[in-house]
């Protein structure tokens, strides 16, 4: 039998071999455990029965089918893996039913590429540093730098931690990359014929898709920075319209005098952020078998939306104070003199909800005689201040009188909104303090107290005892005001 094309291996379980003849061979299979390989015009068949046999009359049919000429084929391991990978290929780009449910739809698809590039638009001006220190420094000027630690290092724990807090700064940058890469992705894959082929483009072992998207994002988005600064930061100074300001943006990215140090750097900066959002979306936009792309794409997608919101929001930056929370005893607020000669006065950054949050007053309800938190509104007309409504209890006006008399102190440095005190003076300008005191005069505190307070004796619609408690509850502000004085 070793001699014909289907020969016959029989492998023990232990080193024993024995001739295939008779009535040895099956009390071997009834006692054994065997490993029965048969081969069969090039193709490898083999068969592991778990136990012995019970009886001679198994072993014999088992015997029977081995040497039948009718084997299953199965193909090679190379043929099979060649195949899935060409059919992976057809269903990623053809539609099929696996395909519909793992690939996500193409608006989902840019979505992900857009939220990915906002997300990690904090990092390309760490890589665009990295690439200018190789550069243009020598290693001793980098050592001195980082503090004798390697750039990795100081990239990874000092710089990439202080980009993320001061992320809400890039939020215009991060619209423009967002968008436009989006933009880029959506026109390319669609002109290239789906997401897989897209995939598909490699430079030996090194994907090609995402840095040649990058590559275009970095050398393109600077013309959209105008309009979305002027998107999140409304300004009359500058115009999206001015062409000067376009000019000064191609002369700084690719003019004569800095265009060879700057476009390197984007360019530097595109290509490695590409390559790298490509890694970390490629199983989302293709999509897993066997996973519904909105349990994989679909989640990471809404965490994206979430994750943009908490990188860009000043509203979770914990250490921007109220005015209300400010210390000022605390002892980095103490002041001090530079070289024993300049004094300098430290100033502690700080918010207030709008001006509007200074704007209550003390009043008496014309009905019960209650007193009462009045607030005020400039009027939309002329400016006026005019009474907007009304709150039960004198814990608004109390605040606001605190307030206000609190940002009259030289340590105070208040903005009217959190965004304000985060940027601290890079973008928008502290509340003047004479001007809050001004606006605080004008609500004149005293003199509508003692009006209220005169118009409802002389009508008599509250009782006298209730008139006297709440006037009772209204001194201190009457002591406070410009009736005092």
């Amino acid at each position: 039998e070793t001699s014909k094309p289907g020969h016959v291996k029989v492998a023990f379980q232990q080193s024993l071999v024995v001739s295939f003849f008779g009535e040895a061979q099956l009390s071997f299979m009834l006692l054994r455990r065997i490993h029965v390989c048969r081969t069969w015009a090039g193709v490898k068949t083999c068969i592991l029965p778990k136990h012995g046999y019970a009886s001679k009359a198994a072993a014999i049919q088992y015997g029977n089918r081995l040497r039948s000429p009718v084997v299953r084929a199965v193909p090679r391991q190379s043929d099979r893996t060649k195949h899935n990978e060409s059919c992976d290929t057809e269903k990623r780009d053809a539609g099929t039913h696996d395909a519909i449910e793992s690939l996500p739809p193409l608006p989902v698809r840019v979505g992900l590429v857009g939220a990915a590039t906002a997300l990690l638009t904090p990092l390309f001006p760490i890589i665009g540093f990295n690439q200018l220190a190789f550069r243009f420094l020598d290693p001793a000027t980098r050592a001195v730098i980082t503090g004798g630690a390697s750039m990795v290092y100081f990239s990874a724990m000092i710089l990439m931690p202080k980009a993320f807090y001061y992320a809400p700064i890039l939020l215009p940058f991060a619209v423009s990359n967002g968008l436009t890469a989006a933009a880029i992705y959506a026109a390319i894959e669609v002109s290239s014929g789906g997401p897989g082929k897209l995939a598909d483009l490699k430079l030996w072992f090194l994907p090609l898709a995402g840095p040649l998207i990058g590559l275009g994002t970095s050398l393109l988005v600077p013309f959209t920075y105008p309009a979305s600064w002027n998107l999140i930061y409304p300004t009359e100074d500058m115009s999206v319209f001015d062409s000067t300001l376009y000019s000064m943006i191609y002369n700084v990215c690719f003019g004569a005098d800095t265009g060879w140090v700057v476009a390197p750097c984007l360019a530097t900066t595109g290509v490695a952020a590409g390559l790298l959002i490509q890694l970390m979306l490629k199983p989302l936009i293709l999509g897993v078998p066997g996973w519904a792309w909105p349990r994989l794409a679909g989640r990471v997608l809404l965490a994206s939306a979430l994750g943009l919101g908490a990188l860009y929001s000043t509203s979770l930056r914990s250490d921007v104070d109220h005015l209300r929370d400010v210390d000022l005893n605390a002892n980095e607020l103490e002041p001090w003199n530079f070289l024993g000669l300049i004094p300098i006065q430290p100033k502690a950054p700080c918010f207030i909800n709008g001006q509007q949050e200074l704007c209550w007053t003390p009043a008496i309800d014309s009905q019960s005689g209650e007193v009462m938190s009045e607030a005020w509104r400039h009027s939309a007309s002329d400016g006026a201040l005019i009474a907007s409504h009304q709150e039960p209890g004198l814990h608004r006006a109390s605040r606001a009188s605190a307030l206000a008399k609190k940002l009259q102190n030289p340590k105070i440095r208040c903005y009217d909104s959190r965004s304000g005190a985060f940027f601290d003076g890079l973008m928008f300008e502290p509340l003047k303090q004479d001007q809050v005191r001004k606006t605080v005069e004008s609500l004149r505190i005293g003199e509508a107290v003692i009006t209220d307070s005169l118009v409802l004796f002389v009508a008599g619609a509250v009782p006298q005892e209730k008139l006297q408690e709440s006037l009772a509850q209204l001194l201190p502000f009457l002591n406070a005001s410009s009736l005092a004085a």
